[in-house]
């Protein structure tokens, strides 16, 4: 619990200091993949709040306490009141879809989105980066459930965990040489919630 508390106040500075207005969900070039995802929850509540220095008392599911500085980029910080939570929320997701050789491709691709909360709402801030690239596997274990790809334009051998069940069944009908278009999304959400709110 520690742990996610303090990725809870790293993510934090991470997520209100967003200074984009607007966020679009950006259109997947991968159409028919489905994704393995993992999303990572953690809440800390506001104990006491130093409104003059903009400084937030918080305290972790564990217990333990910490502070936080709520910089001039903070948007709303008179929206916020003690007893209001603060929710993290990590999501990373990877897309893929396995084309046979000599298949046309999609180029590479990089989306970064933001967003922040209007005027007069709670504070609340979101980051993202969608990156699709086309590969080539060149390893399939079965056993340990993973593929390694290399992008077509050079690189590091990249190795992706196969989570699903269906799809790790799968991987005994692929071959080295085939082509895989690989989306990862991470994207990381701030808010601050009333104590009520679940």
């Amino acid at each position: 619990m520690h742990t996610k508390t303090v990725v809870a106040a790293s993510l934090l500075g991470l997520g209100l200091l967003v200074g984009t207005a607007q966020a679009q969900a950006p259109a997947s070039p991968v159409v028919g993949a489905t994704a393995d995802t993992a999303v990572l929850v953690a809440r800390a509540k506001i104990v006491e709040i130093d409104a003059k220095n903009r400084v937030l008392t918080v305290r972790g599911p564990a217990g333990n306490t910490f502070t936080l500085v709520a910089g001039p980029e903070v948007r709303n910080f008179a929206q916020i009141h003690k007893g209001d939570e603060i929710v993290a929320r990590f999501r990373r997701s990877v897309a893929y879809v396995i084309t046979k050789p000599g298949t046309p491709l999609p180029d590479v691709a990089v989306i970064d989105t933001a967003a922040r909360a209007p005027a007069g709402h709670k504070p609340f801030g979101a980051v993202g980066e969608h990156v699709a690239l086309t590969g080539t596997i060149v390893a399939i274990d079965t056993e340990a459930h993973t593929l390694s790809v290399i992008n077509r334009q050079g690189g590091p051998v990249r190795i992706l965990d196969v989570r699903d069940p269906e799809r790790q069944a799968a991987l005994k009908t692929l071959n080295v040489g085939d082509n895989i278009t690989v989306v990862f999304t991470e994207a990381v959400a701030v808010s601050v919630e009333p104590a009520h709110h679940r």
